[in-house]
C-alpha cells in the first residue's frame, strides 16, 4: 500500500514539474502512473522545456513568445500593439 501511495505522490510531482516546464501536467501524470515516475522524469528531462514560438507577421520567422522584436526584420510587437508606425529592416 505504501508503494502505491509513494508511486502516486511521485506521479503528481512529475505532473507538477511538467506544468512548470510548459508541458501538459495531466499527460505526464498519466505517463508516470502507467509506466513509472522514474521513466517519466527521465523522459521529461529528455524533451526539456517547451519554448512556444509564433510567426512574425512581416517576415514569417519563428519568434519565441515573450520576445518583443523580431531578430530578422525588426518588427516590434509592442509598437504594433499600440498601433504605432514602424521602421523595418530590409
Amino acid at each position: 500500500m505504501e508503494l502505491l501511495v509513494g508511486w502516486v505522490i511521485l506521479a503528481v510531482l512529475i505532473g507538477w514539474w511538467a506544468s512548470q516546464w510548459g508541458r501538459g501536467a495531466g499527460r505526464w501524470f498519466l505517463l508516470a502512473v502507467i509506466f513509472s515516475p522514474l521513466v517519466a522524469g527521465i523522459a521529461l528531462l529528455v524533451v526539456g522545456v517547451s519554448n512556444p514560438k509564433r510567426p512574425c507577421p512581416v517576415c514569417g520567422t519563428a519568434v519565441p513568445v515573450g520576445v518583443t522584436i523580431c531578430a530578422s526584420c525588426g518588427y516590434d510587437y509592442v509598437i504594433a500593439a499600440k498601433g504605432g508606425e514602424q521602421t523595418l529592416r530590409t
